[in-house]
């Protein structure tokens, strides 16, 4: 518990109910980037040039389920960002630079 309490010290921690729709996208994308991955094994440097890291993809179910349910200037905060990403033609390597971790983990 310790560990948990100092780690929200140095990140950004948000916490969530399990039912919450974020909290079951997340792991949704993971187990989908888990079979997008596997024609990749033992090639992992091919791999993240063509699907990225599991927590990319968990950040674009939060994005996507974002766009959906967000109203008023969060949501045009959330399409400014979308659409900056999509006009750097990074594709999905474009929030690799923000998004350094995301889990799903029991809060205190």
């Amino acid at each position: 518990q310790q560990i948990r309490f100092m780690r929200s010290f140095i990140l950004q921690v948000t916490l969530l109910a399990t039912d919450n729709p974020f909290m079951v996208a997340v792991p949704e994308a993971t187990k989908r980037y888990a079979k997008q991955a596997e024609p990749f094994k033992g090639k992992p440097e091919e791999k993240l040039r063509a699907i990225s890291m599991p927590r990319i993809h968990a950040w674009n179910a939060i994005l996507v389920l974002a766009l959906t349910v967000l109203k008023g200037e969060q949501l045009k905060l959330v399409q400014a960002y979308v659409e900056t990403a999509k006009a750097s033609n990074k594709g999905p390597h474009y929030y690799e630079d923000h998004v350094k971790t995301i889990r799903k983990e029991k809060a205190f």
